[in-house]
């Protein structure tokens, strides 16, 4: 069975950036063998979300104190959601110390 893995991608209000952001992680994590479910959401609903892992920006780690670590595996941290080559060095990192490997 392919395990596909549950990403999403947040911003302030979850329309703009989060899309955006989540057309380049989509990007690379196919480019390099895996497979994903990619949602796009703000904050607030990142909270309740039940999933794999959370990528954002710095501006918004704070307000995802206190999330329950039950519903996710890894909050992952990006600079600069538009740069490939970023979310490129950075994802593949947190997939391979979570245990996830590209399908073949």
């Amino acid at each position: 069975m392919v395990e596909r893995i549950k990403i999403m991608t947040i911003c302030g209000c979850g329309v703009g950036s989060s899309i955006l952001f989540g057309l380049n992680v989509k990007k690379v994590v196919e480019e390099r063998g895996y497979k994903c479910d990619l949602t796009q959401s703000d904050v607030t609903t990142a909270k309740s979300w039940k999933g794999d892992i959370i990528l954002n920006q710095p501006a918004w780690m704070g307000a995802l104190k206190g999330m329950d670590p039950e519903n996710f595996k890894v909050i992952g941290c990006i600079y600069n959601i538009v740069s490939k080559g970023e979310i490129g060095v950075k994802l593949p990192k947190i997939l391979d110390d979570f245990g996830y490997k590209p399908i073949k």
